[in-house]
């Protein structure tokens, strides 16, 4: 999997709860969104906002028409570090 910067078209903004149709706007929202690219195929792409390495497991995960997707930057993953170290 490959960590990756996804700019796109939000296609499911909206209200949550009961609203009048006149308070509902058609504004198009562009969505940045940074997540490991799991797969690809002719319609979608797929990406997951969490990944476990050592059970190969992903959280949370989007999958986005191509048609929706203006901008794909792949990013550098960053250098392991150890955050504590033992005693």
């Amino acid at each position: 999997m490959t960590p990756v910067e996804v700019t796109w078209w939000d296609a499911a903004a909206g209200i949550a709860a009961w609203t009048d149709v006149e308070d509902l706007t058609d504004e198009m929202r562009i969505i940045r969104t940074v997540g490991m690219l799991v797969a690809t195929d002719e319609n979608h792409i797929l990406l997951a906002l969490s990944y476990d390495a050592e059970t190969n497991h992903v959280d949370t995960t989007l999958k986005i028409p191509h048609p929706m997707v203006l901008d794909i930057v792949y990013l550098e993953p960053p250098p392991r570090r150890r955050w504590w170290q033992r005693r």
